[in-house]
């Protein structure tokens, strides 16, 4: 009987060192000198389904096994979501801790004003909160995000809208989540101040704060230069802004004689009207303008040196004050 029970013990203890064993080998790191990298956790998603995606993209080695250890010896809990970085040296039981336990990642990314959709993409991707080409699918077709904001008009992308700002967009983020962000933040900062106009008198809007934004190099020059374009588009004149050339030419560069010749929608210096969108990413200081420019007589400005402007209401002293504005490029040896 004795011989029976220490022979069962045997069998016990074997069995409980072969599982012991397999338990230590599934939860042993993939590789001894694997990077960090980052692995998003989406909202809802069970600690299985997580595990099933850490196995899946290399950082475990086995997932029923680390779920099992989790059972025996760990506190159940949930996998939070946001970006965590991890690495495949790391146990089985140490990453499901660490996604458990430890704060996602937060990342602050500057969205600069005056940006193109196309830089905005480009800055994403940098950052690795989604990729550039995933980010300018949403742009240009809005209808991807399923429930486009009542603002936009979808059918003519989201160039002007994407709002200019230093947001949290944590690695991984995607494109959707970053856009809806930025969206919102457009709302707040914009819509929501001019009184929700409907979406063609606000996109008019868009339209010209755009050219405010990457004209008015100072503040207080905002609604001035506002309201030489409305003068100019209220007289029929063409606006002959240079910045509105440089997007569509689609190269930010200085501009060539030849180009001012090119048939593009965006060459206002054919276009006597508004060119058919934004041109960039304007802060709400230059929208506002827009909607509240400076009632004047003026018809013409030129740059000078320290980024302000000289303002004409006739040709001849615009000509005078383009030749002043050379004098004092020339100066500086500009």
């Amino acid at each position: 009987m004795l011989k029976r029970l220490l022979i069962f013990l045997i069998l016990i203890l074997a069995a409980v060192g072969v599982f012991a064993a397999v338990l230590f080998n599934g939860l042993s790191p993939v590789s001894a000198s694997a990077e960090p990298r980052y692995f998003r956790v989406e909202k809802g998603e069970t600690i299985a389904e997580v595990l099933e995606r850490l196995e899946k993209e290399g950082f475990i080695a086995n997932a029923k096994y680390v779920r099992w250890h989790h059972r025996i010896f760990g506190d159940e809990g949930d996998v939070h979501r946001g970006t965590y970085e991890i690495s495949a040296a790391q146990s089985g039981d140490e990453i499901l801790k660490h996604l458990l336990y430890s704060e996602p990642l937060r990342q602050m990314v500057l969205i600069k004003e005056g940006l193109w959709v196309s830089e905005v993409a480009a800055t994403l991707e940098a950052k690795q909160v989604a990729l550039k080409d995933e980010v300018l699918a949403i742009a240009q077709d809005p209808g991807l995000l399923g429930d486009v904001p009542g603002f936009v008009v979808a059918s003519k992308g989201l160039e002007g809208y994407l709002y200019p700002e230093t947001y949290d967009l944590p690695p991984l983020l995607g494109a959707e989540e970053a856009v809806r962000r930025m969206l919102a933040q457009f709302e707040k900062e914009i819509y929501e101040p001019l009184g929700k106009p409907d979406a063609g008198k606000l996109r008019s809007l868009v339209i010209i704060g755009s050219m405010v934004e990457l004209e008015a190099k100072h503040e207080n020059e905002r609604k001035r230069i506002a309201g030489v374009i409305h003068n100019r588009l209220n007289k029929g004149m063409p606006l002959q802004i240079d910045a509105t050339v440089i997007f569509g030419l689609g190269k930010r560069r200085t501009l060539r004689n030849v180009d001012y010749q090119l048939d593009h929608p965006y060459n206002t210096y054919k276009l006597k009207a508004l060119p058919p969108g934004p041109i960039c990413s304007p802060r709400a200081s230059s929208v506002m303008a827009a909607a509240e420019p400076e009632v004047h007589q003026f018809f013409y400005y030129v740059a000078m040196p320290d980024g302000t402007h000289r303002f004409a209401r006739t040709y001849a002293e615009h000509l005078r004050n383009v030749t002043a504005s050379r004098r004092a490029y020339a100066g500086q040896g500009s």
